[in-house]
């Protein structure tokens, strides 16, 4: 039996959201996994506190990753899934610590990103299985509060023109985020009620069997997240146009896209809402078959031995990108860049002494 340790964010131990990709790539009778809980390291490096690393056949790093935690690690294969809401705003100095390792990407438009700069990245898109078809009562709307900006006041402005006549506020936030707690007259209006915590998933499922409208929870998600679980039981979900909503979500089609910047008002009388509630729970249906016939190739690639690819012009890109570079600086690498245009192998070192220059050196936003 093959181990593997998955380290990943203190939130998760409680959310026990990194378990999911672990229990659906790598099956029990083969692989065993240990999990190691860490504090955000990036705000902080000196507060890691994460033991060696040692004998495992697989590591794998969820949404943390720093010069700091790989040190910590003695294994040839590591494997990096990054979130989307946690990595978008990463400049290129970021996804240096990810030169050696593997990605699995959850967002196609990451993938991308990634790849277009040469970083060793795999595709992946997850999908659960398909519950009941049980698209409930439009008139009540569930939302589970887990950010500061998608709340009860934005709701009742996107429905101002709905009939609701029940809407479920559940109350478990991210961290450092804060709840905004409707008035009582609208308590009273809208008939809300309220949740704090689920200790299981049938617990759940029953809180949302009944609504209609399932409220996208966050402005950006990691991958395939909470609202999909709107989706697999055909209800309509309402979500933030962006990573990663809006890759499981076609507008009109299957579920409702809106600008929180720009927030309209909802007229479900433009929709045809039958067909929108098929169509989200048939694509879940379809998504769950492809992601399945997906694992092998995923298998594989873990498996591997591919490591990131890096032009010389993507490598002069990113030396451009740089700033305050000194003189010799700017020798050594040309020297480098020189080298690794006729070097037939050691690519790989000379990369890592490219970037090890680049490091010292904050990349320009935007």
């Amino acid at each position: 039996m093959r181990k593997i340790a998955v380290i990943t964010h203190a939130y998760h131990q409680k959310t026990k959201s990194a378990n999911l990709y672990v229990d659906e790539i790598f099956h029990h009778d083969k692989f065993k996994a240990d999990y190691f809980y860490i504090d955000d390291v990036c705000k902080n490096p000196s507060a890691l506190s994460l033991p060696p690393i040692v004998d495992y056949d697989i590591v794998i790093l969820i949404q943390l990753i720093s010069l700091e935690i790989i040190k910590k690690i003695k294994c040839n294969n590591i494997i990096f899934i990054p979130m989307y809401d946690f990595s978008v705003s990463w400049d290129a100095i970021k996804w240096l610590d990810c030169i050696d390792l593997k990605i699995l990407c959850p967002t196609k438009k990451m993938h991308s990103e990634l790849c277009e700069f040469g970083l060793n990245s795999f595709y992946i898109k997850y999908y659960p299985e398909p519950y009941d078809f049980i698209p409930g009562n439009l008139k009540n709307v569930f939302l589970w509060q887990r950010v500061n900006d998608i709340n009860i006041n934005l709701i009742l402005k996107l429905l101002q023109q709905h009939a609701i006549e029940k809407i479920h506020l559940h109350r478990a936030l991210d961290p450092h985020n804060n709840f905004v707690e409707p008035s009582k007259a609208e308590i009273a209006k809208y008939n809300i009620t309220f949740s704090d915590w689920f200790q299981n998933q049938n617990q759940y499922i029953d809180c949302i069997r009944n609504a209609g409208i399932y409220i996208a929870p966050r402005l950006r998600e990691g991958g395939a997240a909470a609202f999909i679980d709107g989706m697999k039981m055909g209800k309509i979900v309402v979500a933030h146009n962006d990573g990663a909503m809006n890759e499981y979500i076609e507008h009109g089609v299957n579920g409702i896209l809106f600008d929180v910047n720009n927030a309209q008002i909802i007229n479900f009388d433009e929709y045809d809402i039958p067909a929108m509630q098929k169509n989200a729970f048939q694509s879940v249906i379809d998504g769950r078959k492809k992601w399945l016939e997906s694992i092998e190739n995923i298998l594989s690639f873990i498996d591997s031995n591919h490591v990131a690819s890096f032009s010389p012009k993507n490598i002069i890109k990113i030396r451009d990108s740089a700033r305050d570079f000194q003189i010799e600086e700017v020798k050594q690498f040309n020297q480098l860049i020189t080298m690794y245009k006729t070097a037939a192998e050691e690519r790989f070192t000379l990369i890592k002494k490219l970037f090890r220059i680049i490091r010292k050196h904050l990349f320009k936003k935007g």
